[in-house]
């Protein structure tokens, strides 16, 4: 079985490429937790940056992995929302 390729131009972060305890890894692990546990929660690309403690460029790309993973999506107000089944 071949692997899902992101949309061109986009970057999918993936654990196997990350140093463990990485800050990086610890930020998308927040994000992934924060929406999934709490329900209907959105977020926005600042949100993501207050919560990560990682500035806005790095937090639009680990929504980007996200949305990527197909874990979250992007709102048409800009907004992410976690992808429910």
């Amino acid at each position: 079985m071949s692997p899902t390729l992101p949309p061109p131009g986009r970057t999918v972060l993936l654990r196997e490429g990350l140093p463990r305890g990485s800050r990086i890894e610890q930020a998308i692990n927040r994000l992934r937790l924060v929406f999934v546990q709490l329900p209907g929660v959105q977020l926005s690309v600042g949100d993501a940056a207050r919560l990560t403690e990682l500035d806005q460029f790095l937090s639009q790309i680990l929504l980007n992995a996200l949305e990527d993973l197909r874990i979250v999506r992007r709102l048409d107000n800009g907004l992410y929302e976690r992808l429910t089944d």
